[in-house]
């Protein structure tokens, strides 16, 4: 896959944590008392097929560079914040 830090900011709502767990698991079947089904939280808008075209192992590399994503996205948005809060404090002093 390959993308940037501006393209995985814009998978603010758990998409990336959502996907590797998907790859961590792979083909196993999870499932939850009382859910007839099992829990698959695969993102709509990526191909069905991408855990069958991966082996075990790439699928598992896969899974952790989507949480390694995920980590650094929240820490931009962290760090965001904060740039954000200090500025708005300094628009509030005089010179």
């Amino acid at each position: 896959m390959g993308y940037d830090a501006s393209h995985d900011d814009q998978h603010a709502a758990g998409e990336l944590a959502a996907a590797a767990a998907c790859f961590a698991l792979g083909s196993a079947k999870v499932t939850l008392p009382g859910i007839d089904q099992p829990v698959q939280q695969w993102p709509a808008e990526w191909p069905q097929d991408l855990l069958a075209r991966n082996t075990r192992m790439r699928q598992l590399v896969i899974a952790g560079a989507l949480i390694a994503a995920e980590i650094e996205r929240l820490q931009r948005a962290h760090f965001a914040a904060i740039d954000a809060a200090e500025t708005s404090t300094l628009d509030h002093l005089e010179f």
